[in-house]
């Protein structure tokens, strides 16, 4: 019988941390050996240590990190993932060129994943973007998001994957629209 995947949360009290800590406590093939947080405070996850993003190098070993934190707490993680040969799955966006090619170059060491949505459905949207964006190349195109008034960054990083499938398609960038408002899971 193989070993639960060591995995370690970072950004575990954002609304993705949560869902990860929820999903990871019912299936038997993953172990959550960390999560960590800004003040390493515990939102209720049971025997799970918590950890302060400070105290990154206290953390047990893991297999892999999954991350869903900020900009300003990503390096760090990306670094520790380095040190200790481990993989690193993120989906944090709002990251600068200087953060996407340390990630690009950690790709040459360790087993690197990021997407800006992890959903099968977007992936899917993005192609017909393309497509579509190649097709009415002469006709405007806006992209209007909406998340909740928690979400950081404006416009959201799917929002600039399907920006980036526009431009790739017409040759032209889109127009954004942010809105942040209420309790809203994201459109």
């Amino acid at each position: 019988m193989t070993s639960p995947t060591r995995v370690l949360i970072h950004g575990a009290n954002g609304r993705m941390g949560q869902a990860l800590l929820r999903l990871a406590a019912d299936s038997p093939g993953l172990r959550v050996v960390a999560a960590v947080t800004r003040l390493g405070d515990s939102a209720g996850a049971g025997d799970t240590p918590f950890f302060a993003s400070a105290d990154l190098a206290a953390v047990p070993p893991f297999d892999v990190a999954i991350d869903f934190s900020l900009p300003e707490a990503f390096d760090a993680i990306l670094a520790l993932c380095r040190s200790r040969h481990v993989g690193l799955v993120s989906g944090t966006t709002g990251l600068s060129s200087l953060q996407r090619q340390a990630m690009t170059e950690a790709g040459s060491e360790i087993p690197v994943l990021w997407a800006s949505n992890f959903s099968l459905g977007v992936a899917v949207l993005e192609d017909l973007v393309r497509r579509a964006a190649k097709v009415l190349a002469d006709w405007d195109a806006d992209l209007v998001e909406s998340h909740h008034v928690h979400k950081k960054d404006a416009p959201s990083g799917t929002a600039l994957t399907l920006g980036r499938a526009v431009a790739e398609g017409r040759g032209a960038e889109p127009n954004y629209m942010s809105l942040r408002a209420g309790d809203i899971v994201g459109e």
